[in-house]
């Protein structure tokens, strides 16, 4: 008995799956056009996102510190004078690690200590950046991580790509539907996945310091790329 209640619970569940599926495709079975809308703008970026770091080699780890101390409170000094905000600067702490050379067929050998302390930029006026580099250079850091671009209203210009996206495919579904004598009766699905803007990095390699001209180009011609895409099904009569 308790089978046979199994294989009826069993049968029962399979039969409303088959009722459901037969039942959605009999509604769906109409006239119908899938399009993608589609969506890219540009923006300029109004902020700099720079990491740059200070590493110092002594051969005492007292004398490393205090070098890599003193760059530190140097380039601090040396950015007031562009009315940076106390949350646009922040410096990592002290980072001591000893420091090796390895001579063939030899057991290494100590060099000294090495103290490293990154500090992070957020520059709102990107005029500024390359002034901001040549003072972070004389002030003792010598070594430049990454510089990135990006905007500080993300969501303005996400929401204005999302928009974009959803008129082009009712664009699209319209001229097509036109174009067969029809006319369009409504959405049935609509398939969304957010994207993420394309953002673009500089300054990969050290050497693009050496040129004033080189750098300045690279901030005017730096972009961020906002896209998005929606598929969706519209129903025709």
């Amino acid at each position: 008995m308790k089978n046979m209640t199994k294989f009826f619970s069993i049968g029962l569940m399979a039969n409303l799956v088959l009722l459901a599926n037969v039942a959605q495709s009999a509604e769906f079975n109409q006239p119908h056009i899938n399009v993608t809308g589609v969506s890219q703008i540009e923006v300029k970026p109004d902020t700099a996102n720079i990491s740059i770091s200070v590493s110092v080699v002594k051969p005492k780890a007292i004398e490393a510190k205090e070098d890599a101390d003193h760059a530190v409170a140097n380039l601090m000094k040396r950015l007031t004078k562009f009315d940076l905000k106390k949350g646009d600067i922040t410096s990592a702490n002290l980072n001591l690690s000893t420091e090796y050379r390895y001579p063939p067929k030899q057991e290494r050998q100590l060099v000294g200590f090495r103290a490293s302390r990154d500090i992070k930029l957020t520059v709102s006026n990107l005029d500024k950046v390359s002034k901001i580099l040549d003072e972070s250079i004389k002030s003792g850091v010598n070594q430049v991580n990454s510089i990135n671009f990006s905007v500080k209203d993300k969501n303005k210009y996400l929401e204005e790509a999302r928009a974009l996206a959803i008129k082009d495919a009712k664009t699209k579904a319209r001229a097509l539907a036109k174009g067969f004598d029809s006319k369009l009766a409504g959405v049935w699905e609509i398939r969304y996945q957010n994207m993420q803007p394309s953002e673009q990095p500089v300054f990969k390699d050290r050497m693009m310091f050496s040129s004033a001209a080189a750098t300045d180009n690279s901030y005017q011609n730096s972009k961020i790329t906002f896209s998005d895409r929606v598929q969706v099904v519209f129903l025709l009569k």
